[in-house]
């Protein structure tokens, strides 16, 4: 029970009945709990106050991360145990044009750009969350990985034109040759690194 309270206190549940029933439910399977890595300050810095975080996306990724592919059944009923609007889901699977069976980072990278202003912190977002690298380290992502997350993006923006995405490709592929293939946000802030997007 001391478990459950710090599983509680940490993610902070809107519908704690709810969220009790799916934390319970998930350790009866022997599947990972909806259960936060550490208490999270509430950000005003999302494009809409919708409930979703880094930390429950972390929570979706820790749940969802072993699968192939995925369903929107299945996600949504991980994305309800966190009491997540469905609107927002619904929202997300349009974007994406997501239906039947399909990998589960193509819904996680659209509910990364979701907390994002531009494709960059959209990306940043996603190296928080995907890396093995511990909580406070660089958020280090294979080079493989950050092509699929960008160049999926990417596709969806009509800012950013496939020339542009090559470019940006070459550049941290070179980098992360030198980094033992891997790429980490702090890369994006050194100056003579192309923008993840065209800046007007």
């Amino acid at each position: 029970m001391k478990q459950f309270t710090k599983a509680a206190i940490r993610t902070q549940p809107k519908d704690v009945l709810g969220w009790a029933t799916a934390y319970f439910m998930a350790l009866h399977k022997g599947e990972e709990p909806p259960v936060k890595e550490r208490y999270e300050m509430p950000k005003a810095t999302q494009k809409t106050d919708s409930g979703l975080t880094i930390g429950l996306l972390k929570v979706l990724n820790r749940q969802l991360r072993d699968k192939d592919k995925v369903t929107a059944d299945i996600i949504e009923g991980k994305w309800k145990a966190l009491d997540l609007p469905k609107e927002q889901f619904d929202e997300l699977l349009k974007i994406g044009d997501l239906h039947g069976s399909f990998e589960w980072e193509k819904f996680l990278a659209l509910a990364a750009s979701a907390l994002a202003e531009n494709i960059q912190i959209a990306i940043t977002n996603l190296c928080e969350t995907v890396t093995d690298d511990l909580e406070g380290g660089p958020s280090r992502i294979s080079i493989e990985k950050f092509e699929f997350f960008y160049t999926y993006l990417a596709a969806l923006d009509e800012e950013i034109q496939p020339d542009y995405v090559s470019d940006v490709l070459k550049h941290y592929k070179s980098v992360a040759s030198h980094h033992d293939g891997y790429i980490q946000p702090s890369f994006f802030q050194v100056t003579e690194s192309p923008s993840l997007y065209p800046k007007k």
